[in-house]
């Protein structure tokens, strides 16, 4: 389904695609899709929780497909400033400059890779972001039931915030959709979406979809060349079946 003209209903999608020409094509245009998202049964009236949320292109890709709110958590202060501006205008989307993390480490620090952000549990004073754990991500949100659409791109602490989450707090979600990245073996052996697949499976959830990353790769003169695999990351939709 092509949704840029739903999107144009909220913001300037010309804008957005310039900003991040990269997100926009992996979010809006092929990303979250090759995950089996299906915009009538996972995002239509729903309550979602967007972790990561970057610049805002899911949270707004979300809206334009119906979803009833959305609680876009983003630990960039640059990105979220971004976040802040694409997302000004829709009332339904509240925006916070936070973490979410173990729910023990109240802080935590913020550096970039390119434009990414990844936590570190130690780093500067000026980079110190507030650290909320699932839980009170969901306190915050006031979000009621347990039809809530997630969707997690954090960068490696994935691990933290679902390991720590009380089963309570997991069954609150539907859907949950995942970009997953694997830890370093001297951070915890065996991290990796096998390992959630497994683990979030005792909370009665099911894989319905595991695909591979993928980024096109540009040459010099930023032509297209072809699409890779970035080795051991995955996308991964889960649904609650019990």
């Amino acid at each position: 389904m092509d949704y840029t003209n739903l999107l144009a209903k909220y913001c300037d999608s010309t804008k957005l695609k310039a900003h991040d020409p990269k997100l926009f094509e992996d979010i809006v245009e092929t990303g979250f899709f090759r995950a089996d998202l299906k915009p009538e049964e996972d995002l239509k009236g729903k309550d979602v929780i967007d972790l990561g949320a970057h610049i805002g292109v899911f949270t707004l890709s979300a809206v334009a497909h119906g979803a009833k709110s959305v609680f876009a958590i983003e630990m960039n202060p640059t990105n979220f400033s971004h976040l802040i501006n694409f997302t000004k205008d829709i009332p339904n989307v509240k925006c916070q400059n936070w973490a979410v993390f173990d729910g023990v480490t109240r802080y935590v620090y913020h550096f970039d890779e390119g434009t990414l952000s990844k936590a570190a549990k130690t780093g500067n004073k000026e980079n110190a972001i507030p650290a909320f754990s699932l839980e009170e991500i969901l306190d915050f949100s006031k979000f009621q039931g347990d039809d809530i659409f997630l969707k997690i791109d954090i960068e490696g602490s994935e691990y933290d915030v679902l390991l720590s989450a009380p089963s309570h707090a997991l069954r609150r979600f539907s859907r949950i959709i995942m970009e997953t990245h694997p830890v370093p073996h001297n951070d915890g052996p065996g991290k990796n979406a096998k390992f959630l697949k497994e683990y979030l499976a005792y909370f009665g959830f099911e894989v319905v979809k595991m695909t591979p990353i993928f980024w096109l790769k540009h040459d010099a003169n930023g032509k297209e060349i072809s699409w890779t695999v970035i080795e051991n990351l995955e996308l991964l939709k889960f649904v609650r079946k019990s």
